[in-house]
């Protein structure tokens, strides 16, 4: 089961259930280290046949949003950006994808 807070904190009606729940241990997964997201990112880009330069991934993972969900949002604007300029992925075009990825954001 996963959930946003403890399951001490479901409201839960049935007794049997909720002492059972509370009794699980709970583990906090936090967001990746750059070693996981470097290594999705990665897997990403070869998913979609792309090469980026390493000072792209360097951006990406210094400024982009540090989830999986994210880095899927990202490698796909990325890839659509880069088709639309006939373009090599490097750090100005990633710069120009998350910026535009922050101001849809707002």
């Amino acid at each position: 089961l996963t959930g946003r807070t403890a399951p001490a904190r479901w409201d839960i009606r049935l007794p049997d259930l909720a002492s059972r729940l509370t009794a699980a241990q709970v583990v906090r997964i936090e967001e990746p280290d750059d070693i996981l997201l470097s290594a999705v990112l990665m897997k990403q880009f070869q998913d979609l046949q792309l090469a980026p330069s390493p000072a792209a991934m360097e951006m990406i993972l210094r400024h982009g949003t540090r989830s999986f969900a994210a880095v899927r949002r990202i490698t796909a604007a990325i890839d659509a950006e880069a088709l639309a300029r006939g373009a090599e992925i490097r750090r100005g075009l990633v710069r120009a994808v998350l910026d535009n990825l922050a101001a849809e954001d707002q």
